[in-house]
């Protein structure tokens, strides 16, 4: 997904006017983000998570409390006391300890996701005919004969059984014995289960 974050650092104190102030920056965010989606040639639609940093009022330390982006409309005083009292109690596991405090919002973050548009890359592997080499192996106080191969290897021969190594460009994978390795058509390793070992 393409994900963008907008935030602002403005201290607004919750009372009656508050939800507007809310309302305002949370807009004017927004605006901000869809235009630079749209620069991007991201043209599919976003969903929106609005957080609002809050505490009490003197407080040295905030909350991360996120209010319902759909909402916003319709959000009141009560609704952002309601929030900070429900992350001020997930947090502390402190109940009843906002009533009658003066709270205050220092930071407004909204963050936007808009789903990828492009397919995955269709990189079939290039399938390599030659025989898989051996090695010995230690494992489980036991030696045991390993193939090695490459993730080209695995392509020719359609799936290889475990103990195998095979030597990738930038790891060296171990599928171990009862598993089995294969491709997927887009050149993701696949490895399965294929019995308890």
């Amino acid at each position: 997904d393409f994900t963008q974050y907008e935030v602002m650092t403005r201290r607004v104190r919750v009372d009656a006017a508050a939800p507007a102030a809310v309302r305002e920056v949370f807009a004017a965010q927004r605006a901000t983000m869809d235009r630079r989606f749209a620069e991007l040639g991201v043209t599919t639609s976003c969903s929106y998570i609005a957080t609002l940093l809050m505490r009490f009022v003197g407080q040295a330390f905030e909350l991360d409390v996120v209010i319902d982006a759909d909402r916003l409309d319709t959000l009141t005083g009560d609704d952002l006391k309601q929030a900070f009292g429900t992350a001020h109690e997930q947090v502390y596991f402190s109940r009843g300890g906002v009533a009658g405090k003066a709270l205050e919002i220092v930071g407004f973050r909204l963050g936007a996701s808009a789903p990828e548009m492009t397919d995955i890359p269709r990189d079939k592997v290039i399938a390599d005919p030659a025989p898989p080499g051996v090695c010995e192996l230690y494992e489980w106080r036991a030696h045991h004969c390993c193939h090695v191969a490459s993730r080209r290897q695995v392509a020719a021969h359609g799936e290889l059984n475990g103990p195998l190594l095979i030597e990738d460009e930038t790891a060296t994978i171990y599928v171990p014995p009862g598993w089995v390795a294969h491709n997927d058509d887009t050149g993701n390793l696949i490895l399965t289960r294929k019995e308890a070992s």
